[in-house]
C-alpha cells in the first residue's frame, strides 16, 4: 500500500515510496551494483527525499520544508502546505519495468485545493550493465483563478539568498560517497543552461557511479536552470533541473503546464560522449 521495489534476488534495485510519512511520493533507495546513491531525510535536510518532485511556495504557502514542530520521526513530518495523493495506480510489467499513475492535490492544510497535478512514472528495465531510468511526466492544472509558483529569491533579486532557486525535480545522493564529478555537455560557468547534467561519484565498492538527467526540450520552460550543490565538508551533494530558478510562474485558470524528464542510474564512468549519445537517443525518441 505504500511501496514498490524491484530486487534481483536479495538485492534491491529501486523503490518508490507513496502515501508515506514524508507526506511526498519519493524513489529511494535508488541503487546501482549494489551501491544506494540517493539519500532520504537526511539531519541537515529531513525535507530531502532522495529522487522527487517538490514545489517550494504556491501563492505563498511552503510546500517544500517541515513546520519546525513536524520535522522529526518523534513528531511527524509536515509542511505548510499539503502534497496529497488523490488516486494512484501501479502497473508492473512482465520485463520488470513499471509505470507508476498519481494524482495529486496541492492545497493549505486548513484550505481547498489550488492545484491538480497528474504525474506519471515510467521506470524502464535493468539492462545488461545494470543501468536503468526513469521517465517522469508532470501535468499541471490551476484549479482556482490564479496559482503563482514560486521560490527563495535569488541573490540577484531583492532579499536574495545564495542558496536562492530551488524548486522542482531534485536528487540528493548519499552522504557516504566521495570525488564527486559533474559532466555537462558545456562545461563552463553556463553550463546551468545544459540539456543535461550528470553528476557521478566514487562510492562505497570503490567503483563509480551516478546519475544523469535529461530535459526534454518540448516540455520544459525558459525558467529552468541547473541547481547544483557539491559540497563534500558537510557533506552534501544535490542538483535539479530548477523550473522557477530564473522567476516564478503564474497560471491562470483554464493553464496547463507540462514537464517531462528523463533520469538514467548509470554504472562506472561515465564521459561526456557517452552521456550525449544517450541523450541523443533520448530526444529521437519524441
Amino acid at each position: 500500500d505504500t511501496t514498490l521495489s524491484l530486487k534481483n534476488n536479495s538485492d534491491l534495485i529501486w523503490q518508490f515510496n507513496f502515501n508515506n510519512r514524508f507526506g511526498k511520493p519519493y524513489f529511494h533507495p535508488l541503487c546501482i551494483n549494489n551501491s544506494v546513491l540517493t539519500s532520504a531525510s537526511p539531519p541537515d535536510h529531513p525535507w530531502h527525499l532522495g529522487f522527487w518532485f517538490s514545489w517550494k511556495f504556491i501563492n505563498g504557502v511552503n510546500y517544500w520544508e517541515y513546520l519546525d514542530d513536524y520535522k522529526s520521526e518523534e513528531t511527524g513530518y509536515r509542511s505548510a502546505g499539503i502534497t496529497e495523493i488523490v488516486k494512484h495506480e501501479i502497473i508492473k510489467n512482465p520485463d520488470f519495468s513499471a509505470d507508476i499513475h498519481l494524482q495529486i492535490s496541492y492545497h493549505p492544510a486548513d484550505s481547498s485545493e489550488l492545484l491538480e497535478e497528474i504525474r506519471n512514472f515510467h521506470v524502464s528495465p535493468p539492462l545488461a550493465d545494470g543501468s536503468y531510468f526513469i521517465d517522469n511526466e508532470n501535468i499541471f492544472k490551476p484549479l482556482t483563478d490564479e496559482v503563482i509558483l514560486d521560490r527563495t529569491p535569488v541573490q540577484s533579486e531583492p532579499g536574495g539568498r545564495s542558496w536562492g532557486g530551488y524548486a522542482g525535480l531534485s536528487v540528493r545522493f548519499s552522504q557516504d560517497y566521495t570525488s564527486s564529478v559533474i559532466i555537462a555537455p558545456d562545461e563552463s560557468e553556463n553550463y546551468k543552461k545544459n540539456n543535461w547534467l550528470y553528476m557521478g561519484f566514487s562510492t562505497l565498492t570503490g567503483e563509480t557511479a551516478g546519475m544523469c538527467i535529461f530535459q526534454n526540450l518540448k516540455f520544459s520552460t525558459p525558467n529552468t536552470s541547473w541547481y547544483v550543490i557539491n559540497n563534500p565538508d558537510i557533506p552534501f551533494f544535490y542538483y535539479s533541473p530548477a523550473v522557477l530558478y530564473d522567476g516564478k510562474i503564474i497560471l491562470k485558470k483554464g493553464d496547463i503546464m507540462h514537464l517531462k524528464n528523463r533520469t538514467w542510474v548509470v554504472p562506472g564512468k561515465m564521459s561526456k560522449e557517452e552521456l550525449q549519445k544517450k541523450y541523443d537517443a533520448y530526444t529521437n525518441s519524441y
